[in-house]
Formats: C-alpha cells, structure tokens, sequence
C-alpha cells in the first residue's frame, strides 16, 4: 500500500512540475545524448530501424491484434480470467489520454532536438511505456500461471515483454517522439494500473496455482528438463 502511494504521489509530483515548466533542463540534455549526434544517421540505419520497429507494435491498431491475439490464446486454453485482466491492463491507454489533457505538455521540437517520427497531441505521459507497462507487465506475470501453454512459447513472450518495457522508452527519445520525463511519467502510471490489476488477478488464484508458479519461476531449467524425461 505504502508503494502504491509513493508511486501515485511521484506521477503528481511529476506531472505537476511539468505543467509549469517545459521542458526540463536535463530532458533536452539526456535526449541529446540519446540521439548521440544522430543525424549523420538516415532512415534506413540499424539505429533508427530497430527503435522504430520497437514503437511500432505500440501503434494503435497493431497493439489492438496482439491483445487480440493473446486473448484468443487464453480463450482457446480456457484461461478466461487471464483474457479478461489482459483487457483490464488496456484502461491504461484512456487514462493516458485524460492525463495528456490535463498536463497538456507539447512534443519535442525541431529547435531542441531531432524529431524523427512527428507525433500529434500532447506529449506527457508517454502512452507507448504507459502501455507496454501495464500490458506486456501483465502479460508476463499472468504466463507464470497458464501451465498449459506450451512452456517454451511462454519464456519466450516474457523474455519479449521485458525487453519491450525495457527498450520503448530509449525507443521513443530516440525517435525524438518524447521527452525523457515523458517516458519517467509513462512507466508510473503503467505502474500504477499494472499493481492493482496484478494484486487482484492473484487474489483470485488457487493456492496451488501460486505456489507452483513460484516454484517453476525458481528451479533452474535444467532441473525441469531431467524431471520431464522421467
């Protein structure tokens, strides 16, 4: 409870310091060292390629086909509550909205620093880490609990949902879509939605459920392999 408060009282702090000064000194600096000097880079460069891509499954309508996709998985493996929290975690992006309105912070500009990929609307907080946050944050504890899906396709999805939480920010200062307190306030409140949500899709698991996900989550691999081929 404590955290959660801490958290709900960073994102106001932040968000009110926000509206009243923009930008921030250290967001035109960190951004900088970001891009590192990026326009010797074109289009087509490795750099702006891969951060792209990283952005882009974040965009609205390809989002809206993975939650699809992974919500037909569940269905099919009969995990219905699974299917339901996953859409839950979503209300992240209309409580994005709202924020964006109330901050009213506008994007980076051309004057300050590289902007690669123009994006309309306000800019704080960052809806792509507020998404990938609550999204593929649940999405990798939920796959602690689905035993029946095939355990390596859940490993590599929570391999996938960790490195998108942990790349979307750089990808977006990159990019030159956002400032870094943009990205700082988009994992607050994905943080925000995802401990709630988590708190009470865990409440309703058996005990059993829990316990042999925590136990799976800490045998070494190894040890599973040997007690499969029993």
């Amino acid at each position: 409870m404590i955290f959660y408060v801490l958290l709900i009282l960073a994102f106001a702090s932040l968000a009110l310091i926000i509206h009243y000064k923009n930008p921030l000194g250290p967001d035109i600096t960190l951004s900088r060292e970001i891009q590192f000097e990026q326009r010797t880079f074109d289009k087509s460069s490795f750099a702006y390629l891969f951060f792209y891509y990283v952005s882009f499954l974040g965009k609205p309508l390809v989002a809206a086909l993975i939650e699809g996709f992974f919500i037909l998985l569940f269905f099919y493996y009969r995990y219905f509550r699974e299917a339901f929290y996953l859409l839950v975690a979503t209300l992240v992006s209309p409580l994005n909205a709202i924020m964006k309105i109330i901050v009213d912070r506008p994007r980076p500009s051309v004057n300050l620093v590289d902007v690669l990929t123009p994006e309309k609307g306000q800019s704080f907080p960052s809806g792509h880490v507020a998404y990938y946050t609550a999204f593929w944050g649940l999405l990798f504890i939920v796959l602690f609990f689905t035993p029946k899906l095939p355990l390596l396709l859940r490993r590599i999805v929570q391999f996938l949902a960790l490195f998108l939480i942990a790349a979307i920010s750089l990808s977006r200062i990159f990019l030159g879509a956002h400032w870094p307190s943009d990205t700082l306030g988009g994992y607050l409140l994905g943080l925000i939605v995802l401990v709630p949500v988590t708190y009470f899709y865990r409440q309703g698991l058996p005990a059993t459920a829990t316990s042999s996900a925590t136990a799976s989550a800490r045998e070494p691999t190894s040890a599973r392999t040997r007690r499969g081929r029993r």
